[in-house]
């Protein structure tokens, strides 16, 4: 309806983009999605209006970091932050901040370089007073507290963003925080308020048709029925996780983690050739993926040799 309008507001087309994009980014259409941002970019460039570039250009973030692809990701970060902090606008320094959390930390680390932003960010939300911004950030920081093994005070930060996430409906902050509250009971031993974090987070991903999180779902619940030794249970759910990962996520790493806790149950049950077989699939995916740590650490790795397992044990 706008592009019939003889002239249109410029910021109304750019913000419908944006919108658009957003929803196309969420059911994993991302090539669509970055059209959509690209092109709210290009109209806000043209109109002189920096605070909507920035906002496509965070948009672009999320978009290419559930795309899986490191470098376009990264360099609208940067062009994002360096925007936000020329105009002098905080809450968008805020969000550039928070943005910068999961994708650099995840994929670049070490980990003590994105704690200032998470602190940051979460400083500068408070201070704007902006609870929808504050959900987010709130869970980068308990994100980055929960990689340093700093449960305690993870946990806090998490449950924080989780209840504005909800009074805020602010879906991919509420995800993310479930996701890293299973995570953080989880390496509690607490299973069953794991199981209630990733049950939860299963929830919002099926009513929101959140790819990122579709594709995780099953293998993080079958993670916690393999530490409780239900291995029935533990398969059907990594072999669930085989099928979600394969249809949702562009990323090797969940598939990778599907096929090595399938590979586990195949160890637990004696079964060592299947289990040899899933951890070299498992391998395989993971050198393939140039931002896994390993990959990053030891690009010319080789192939494990195969090697015959000794006889386990009676006890």
């Amino acid at each position: 309806m706008a592009s019939k309008l003889p002239l249109a507001e410029p910021s109304l087309v750019a913000d419908l983009h944006a919108k658009r994009g957003a929803v196309l980014n969420i059911v994993g259409r991302h090539e669509e999605a970055i059209a959509e941002y690209e092109r709210a970019r290009e109209i806000a460039a043209s109109a002189k209006d920096d605070s909507r570039k920035c906002r496509a250009l965070l948009g672009l973030v999320d978009v290419y970091f559930k795309a899986h692809r490191r470098q376009p990701m990264r360099d609208c970060a940067d062009e994002a932050l360096r925007l936000a902090r020329e105009i002098g606008d905080t809450r968008l320094e805020a969000s550039c901040l928070a943005s910068r959390v999961l994708p650099v930390g995840s994929w670049e680390g070490p980990i003590h370089e994105v704690m200032e932003d998470a602190k940051e960010a979460v400083r500068l939300a408070q201070v704007v007073g902006d609870s929808r911004l504050l959900a987010a950030a709130s869970v980068g920081l308990g994100e980055v507290l929960q990689w340093r093994a700093e449960f305690d005070s993870g946990l806090e930060h998490i449950r924080k963003g989780i209840e504005l996430a909800y009074s805020t409906h602010n879906g991919w902050a509420l995800g993310l925080g479930l996701f890293h509250m299973g995570h953080l009971r989880l390496s509690q031993g607490d299973y069953e308020e794991a199981l209630r974090a990733y049950g939860q987070m299963r929830d919002y991903a099926q009513g929101a048709e959140d790819r990122f999180f579709l594709a995780r779902v099953p293998n993080l619940l079958g993670a916690i029925h393999l530490e409780l030794c239900d291995l029935e249970e533990a398969l059907t759910l990594n072999l669930e996780g085989e099928e979600a990962s394969r249809r949702f996520s562009p990323w090797p790493e969940p598939l990778a983690h599907s096929l090595l806790k399938v590979g586990l149950v195949h160890l637990e049950r004696g079964d060592y050739d299947l289990a040899e077989k899933f951890f070299l699939r498992a391998w395989d995916l993971l050198q393939s993926d140039e931002s896994h740590a390993v990959a990053l650490a030891y690009p010319a790795a080789p192939r494990p040799r195969r090697t015959r397992p000794r006889a386990r044990s009676s006890r």
